[in-house]
């Protein structure tokens, strides 16, 4: 969900993992192992990039034993949180079905998978923008400019901008929406519909639909 994703050919992305690693395998570590990190984005969201792995564990509700068993450091935490959340980001998109609708159910379908996956585990990991987006931005950007070409191929998406702008643009609306919920929306469906709405229709007003002379000089008299 990067603008920058514009500036850059995508190049090829691995697929995501399968499940979170670190995990030991077992289906009760693996839910461990994302609680671990949910409760990491929370706290960074809370406490900031300082925030600490006694305060981690206790926003998650592990014990640090729990924790350190997952995670060596806060280093190795905070990597695979961003890794996640982007493999999330991927999976909820995919699950979405984003070729199976019309573009603006699909545009809708992608902004809320995006939205609730970056409500859980979306931080803004970085103090400003980067020269070059990372890969994990690409692998979640592709799916938001092929939307924008298929509009575009289809005549519901102007043309004047090419796709890859689109969908960034796409992204950054749904960034906004993570970082202001108060502004944007509370409620999920709420904001996913605000800001599919301002990203297909525009802020701008609508010109009144003009009349026929008929119907002109019947309501002037």
């Amino acid at each position: 969900m990067s603008d920058t994703a514009a500036r850059s050919t995508p190049a090829p992305v691995p697929a995501p993992v399968s499940g979170p690693a670190g995990a030991g395998g077992s289906p009760g570590e693996g839910r461990v192992h994302r609680t671990i990190l949910r409760g990491a984005a929370q706290a960074l969201r809370t406490h900031g990039r300082g925030v600490g792995m006694a305060e981690i564990a206790r926003t998650a509700g592990v014990g640090r034993a729990t924790l350190y068993r997952h995670f060596a450091d806060r280093e190795a935490l905070f990597a695979e949180l961003t890794q996640f959340a982007a493999d999330e980001c991927v999976r909820a998109l995919r699950r979405a079905d984003l070729c199976g609708a019309p573009v603006r159910d699909a545009v809708l379908a992608a902004t809320r998978a995006l939205l609730a996956v970056g409500r859980e585990y979306w931080v803004v990991g970085l103090p400003g923008p980067a020269s070059e987006p990372t890969r994990r931005e690409l692998a979640v950007a592709r799916p938001l400019s092929e939307l924008a070409a298929r509009g575009q191929r289809e005549g519901v998406l102007r043309c004047d901008l090419p796709a890859e702008r689109l969908g960034a643009l796409h992204g950054a609306l749904i960034q906004g929406a993570l970082l202001y919920p108060q502004f944007i929306g509370e409620e999920l469906e709420e904001a996913a519909r605000s800001v599919t709405s301002l990203y297909f229709d525009g802020a701008a007003r609508r010109r009144p639909e003009p009349q026929p002379a008929a119907i002109a000089s019947a309501t002037s008299t």
